[in-house]
């Protein structure tokens, strides 16, 4: 058997997933766990926060999910184990919580980033460039680029609606009106393919992907282990990522703004552009935000802001987990049914509070414990014992 670490954590890897995980559910919250898109009425808080958050909140875990696999394969190669099988059984154990907790909130995350980590065993016996020259193409997005691309030569495209588009209707008419039973009857098929169809027609897959195989690379490299020894080159990254995101920015703004454009004559070609920027938009703005949350870290003051959020991080299976199992029966029909009255701005509120009081236990529980409760029993039965340490000795506590 492998041999059983205690935690040895990155500080600012902890603070920017604990940052990603307040971004993730606050999305959550003005989405009201999905039913507000069942009658949408945009406002400065939804333009603001998707702004910040939509699409990259994710896509950070997922880069940290790719470094963090490199660690745990390192640290397992360095004393002699080859980790790979049970990095699969872990993420074997990882889709069937998501599964689980899909269940109650088709949204759930943890089955695609399961799903998608099964690559990296393969992947990471490739070379930094084999391995950078595969995330760039995840990234450039090629299936949404030839559809783009068809639609300027005036092909046809799909032949009917995506499955997500045909399935959705009939989940909000489920979360606003059904019972516990039928939400979790609806989820334990139609909301997965809900799920899926929707990550695979707007490139979310491909994104994580290449996500993945970023935090692979940082991870090799020592980035956030060593982040002064890439002072220069995250200064660099700084000004390119933030560059790119302008422009694309702009660009996408001035598109959505015309009927009709050279970069977009046709309705098919308009939607497919929009994909694109929105994608290479939300890739740009993860560089840039990963890059800037480095270099604010650096600062001591703001070193001890950003490490607030670090149990958070240490947590984030706990807590992401109980974000729905408390939420979801808020919104919900079969709860209080929230989404028709709160509003955003007050869901926002609400959901600031929420992540407040998570991330205070989440102090007060890793005082007194080196895991959260999910995190541990992930770990008990990625190693197939109970005989992992949980409880900090007296002296470590304090």
């Amino acid at each position: 058997m492998p041999h059983i670490e205690k935690p040895d954590r990155i500080a600012i890897v902890d603070a920017l997933r604990g940052f990603a995980l307040l971004g993730l559910f606050l999305i959550h919250s003005i989405e009201y766990f999905e039913l507000y898109w069942r009658n949408p009425e945009p406002s400065v808080v939804h333009d603001v926060l998707f702004f910040l958050f939509s699409g990259k909140a994710y896509a950070v875990f997922a880069m940290l999910f790719g470094l963090s696999f490199f660690i745990i394969m390192d640290r397992q190669a360095r004393r002699g184990a080859d980790f790979s099988g049970r990095f699969l059984w872990r993420l074997t154990i990882l889709f069937a919580l998501g599964y689980l907790h899909g269940l109650l909130y088709d949204g759930d995350v943890l089955q695609v980033l399961a799903l998608l980590g099964f690559m990296l065993v393969v992947v990471n016996r490739f070379g930094n460039g084999v391995v950078f020259m595969l995330s760039l193409l995840c990234v450039a997005q090629l299936p949404i680029l030839f559809r783009y691309i068809g639609a300027l030569a005036g092909q046809p495209g799909p032949s009917g609606p995506p499955l997500d588009s045909i399935l959705f209707p009939q989940a909000m008419e489920v979360f606003a009106n059904g019972t516990l039973a039928e939400v979790i009857r609806f989820n334990a098929w139609d909301g997965q393919l809900t799920k899926w169809s929707f990550m695979l027609n707007s490139g979310r897959l491909l994104q994580l992907t290449g996500m993945f195989m970023w935090g692979l690379l940082l991870g090799r490299i020592g980035f956030f282990e060593r982040p002064a020894d890439y002072q220069r080159q995250r200064n660099r990254g700084l000004v390119l990522a933030f560059a790119v995101a302008l422009v694309l920015y702009v660009l996408k703004a001035y598109i959505e703004a015309q009927t009709v454009t050279v970069l977009s004559p046709n309705a098919l070609s308009k939607q497919s552009l929009a994909q694109l920027l929105d994608n290479y938009f939300a890739a740009a703005a993860v560089a840039f935000g990963v890059l800037l949350f480095t270099t604010v870290y650096q600062a001591t003051l703001l070193r001890r802001l950003q490490d607030l959020l670090a149990p958070g991080g240490r947590m984030s299976l706990t807590m992401y987990v109980s974000q729905a199992v408390l939420c979801v029966p808020l919104y919900y029909g079969f709860g209080l049914g929230l989404y028709a009255t709160i509003g955003q701005p007050v869901a926002l509120l609400l959901g600031i509070v929420m992540f407040s009081l998570q991330l205070a236990f989440a102090h007060w529980w890793l005082r007194r414990y080196h895991y959260g409760p999910l995190e541990w029993l992930w770990r008990s039965a990625t190693y197939l014992t109970l005989n992992v340490p949980l409880r900090r000795t007296a002296t470590a506590a304090a």
